[in-house]
């Protein structure tokens, strides 16, 4: 794997090899372009379905998807926000890899209460959601068990029933992916 950075390659204990064609060669010998020749392979293919199987049967083996995970508010109550990663001089203004991390902020309108939860959740191949772990540090672990429980109702009753969730997918096949979730209840006026 190369690290760039800025306008140099870091290569240092890495040996790499790298073949570049020339359009000519592309056009008249191969008799292809370059958009056909970046497709996924067959091995490529096989590869991705083999980590799809896994990630399907043990969703503690899922995967990041190329195409993340859509989360769509079905009420009016309930405004859902998608985190966008922004070029800087951190990340070399690349944000290519915005999709390794899907993290969502979502805020309930008219919530029981007034509270702030932030975990994790795995989302399967079929769209159902399954508890992950709270994103937050704990000084007690009766703290922990009570934020875990309370984060859990919140996702089993308002995120399932006010969300429609569409499974993330990597070269069109779905399978179970992990997104990070910051829900804010606003408790009636």
């Amino acid at each position: 794997m190369l690290k760039a950075q800025g306008d140099s390659v870091d290569i240092r204990g890495v040996g790499i090899y790298m073949t570049f064609y020339a359009d000519n060669y592309v056009k008249n010998v191969l008799r292809s372009d370059t958009t056909i020749l970046k497709r996924a392979s067959r091995k490529d293919s096989l590869f991705i379905k083999s980590l799809v199987i896994k990630a399907n049967t043990d969703i503690k083996k899922a995967f990041a998807a190329r195409q993340p995970v859509a989360l769509i508010s079905k009420s009016p109550s309930v405004k859902v926000k998608k985190w966008k990663a922004e070029g800087d001089l951190f990340n070399n203004f690349d944000t290519s890899d915005d999709y390794f991390d899907p993290t969502f902020n979502i805020t309930i309108n008219k919530a029981y209460t007034n509270f702030y939860y932030s975990f994790s959740i795995y989302v399967d191949e079929k769209g159902q959601m399954h508890y992950g772990e709270p994103l937050i540090a704990f000084f007690g672990e009766s703290f922990r068990e009570q934020y875990v429980h309370e984060s859990q109702a919140v996702m089993n009753s308002y995120l399932k029933y006010y969300l429609k969730v569409t499974p993330g997918k990597t070269l069109n096949m779905p399978h179970t992916s992990l997104i990070n979730i910051h829900v804010e209840g606003i408790a009636y006026p």
